[in-house]
């Protein structure tokens, strides 16, 4: 709320790309020891994709896995002003490309990237941000990223640190489930008074 608040009265163009290109991979704590010392890159995103809500609660990630390419579809978890969302799914689309130029130790890739609205005043930053192919008004909000990019061996021969980072997280999971469904029984509560 606070934050948010804050966010939208600044109404900073281009915000949530700078926040996103910003982020470093290992702020995710175990969930970044988890992805990079995975066995291979789409082990990797699959632990990324369960584990993602322990960080950012505010967003659900599909990934889509195609013959050719890699999809990181994101929806919100919750209504907000046409601001906030936006703020909100550049940092997705912002923070996913960091996240897989950390990943890729900083090898050029293309990227596709698709937003689900309007194309804002301020479209000349995004290219900066993302590379050339963005686009707006579809039908989702993804990032698109061509499998030969990665390599199959890019992943630890060791799985000491993969299996201790996944268990970690497991545990987290747990406590975050059950402080959500307190929250949820308290605000069942407050409704119903």
């Amino acid at each position: 709320g606070f934050f948010c608040r804050n966010v939208e009265t600044l109404n900073v163009h281009g915000l949530g790309l700078a926040m996103g290109e910003r982020t470093n991979i290992t702020s995710h704590g175990s969930l970044a020891y988890a992805v990079l010392s995975s066995p291979n890159y789409e082990e990797g995103f699959r632990v990324f994709q369960r584990y993602l809500k322990l960080r950012i609660n505010f967003l659900r990630l599909t990934l889509i896995f195609t013959e050719e390419n890699i999809q990181f579809k994101f929806d919100l978890t919750e209504n907000s002003t046409p601001y906030i969302t936006r703020f909100y799914l550049e940092c997705a689309i912002s923070g996913t490309n960091a996240f897989v130029s950390q990943y890729l130790k900083g090898k050029k890739f293309n990227a596709k990237c698709k937003f689900n609205y309007c194309e804002p005043e301020y479209s000349e930053a995004y290219p900066k941000y993302l590379g050339s192919d963005v686009s707006f008004d579809c039908s989702e909000c993804s990032f698109t990223i061509s499998r030969s990019h990665f390599d199959e061996r890019d992943g630890f021969k060791n799985q000491t640190i993969f299996s201790i980072s996944k268990q970690q997280c497991e545990t987290e999971l747990e406590q975050f489930e059950k402080a959500q469904d307190i929250v949820s029984k308290i605000r069942t509560v407050l409704y119903e008074s």
